[in-house]
């Protein structure tokens, strides 16, 4: 919100600017590792559903 207020006035000077600078080969590792953490999030959700106990209330 702060930030709306700020920008809206003409006082872009005042955000911080971040700049990432990364080579092709960085950007297609953090894609492959991306893929593999949502690969392992699933295969994690799958384990979770599968092993959930029946409990007989």
């Amino acid at each position: 919100m702060m930030e709306k207020r700020r920008t809206g006035h003409g006082k872009h000077h005042l955000l911080a600017t971040v700049v990432r600078i990364e080579m092709a080969e960085e950007r297609d590792r953090i894609k492959a590792l991306e893929e593999q953490v949502q690969n392992l999030g699933h295969a994690l959700a799958q384990t979770q559903i599968f092993a959930a106990p029946s409990s007989s209330v």
